[in-house]
């Protein structure tokens, strides 16, 4: 069996070009993405004195929709990974897959924070090991433990890559804060469009 690899270099090139090329559509996603993630809770805030049983209503409408379009992005950008043209309804294809999603969500950030207390270096490996598991979900429509299980499986004996590129799209995201955030505007989609490459290249 070859071993499993991937160019960083490759992933970010891809990620710097496809943005550029889909530029307007990918800003209006991740946009649309945010309104309709944090409207929903600005409404609770407003009404929860006089109507606290709407507020309340309001407010899980905005975490549902937080999860739904995180993952509705992730489906775009491999929309764009695999050569097909998304669309914004996309955002909003992945509601079935919410408990699951949730589920893996919780268990991954758990299993990660209980790693960083001892000695940081076991919650960063554990972090690596499952970090495809949302792809996972979104891709291959996993429950979340066997997404949890089959990222493991994907990310074997190339944790030092994706150790070295997230050091990569940190760096990359950290220099388009500096100019007032307003780099992050282009940096954002093309590491999202790098981490989606980076997991089509290991599920080949």
């Amino acid at each position: 069996m070859a071993k499993k690899t991937f160019s960083i270099s490759e992933a970010l090139n891809f990620g710097w070009k496809t943005a550029l090329k889909n530029y307007w559509f990918i800003l209006i996603s991740i946009l649309v993405a945010g309104v309709a993630a944090s409207v929903p809770g600005i409404i609770s805030e407003r009404i929860s004195e006089d109507l606290p049983i709407f507020g309340l209503v309001f407010s899980i409408a905005g975490v549902v929709l937080g999860v739904v379009v995180e993952m509705g992005l992730i489906a775009v950008m491999l929309k764009f990974v695999d050569g097909k043209k998304p669309r914004l309804a996309d955002l909003f294809s992945t509601l079935p897959l919410f408990f699951n999603y949730v589920f893996a969500s919780l268990l991954y950030g758990g299993v990660v924070v209980a790693g960083l207390i001892f000695f940081i270096v076991p919650g960063v490996v554990l972090a690596l090991m499952m970090w495809p598991f949302s792809y996972l979900i979104v891709d291959k429509k996993l429950g979340a433990l066997e997404a949890l299980q089959k990222s493991a499986d994907l990310t074997n004996g190339v944790r030092g890559q994706l150790f070295l590129f997230g050091l990569a799209v940190f760096g990359i995201n950290l220099l388009g804060a500096l100019p007032l955030l307003l780099g992050l505007l282009v940096t954002i989609p093309t590491t999202m469009l790098a981490s989606a490459w980076v997991y089509r290249q290991l599920t080949k």
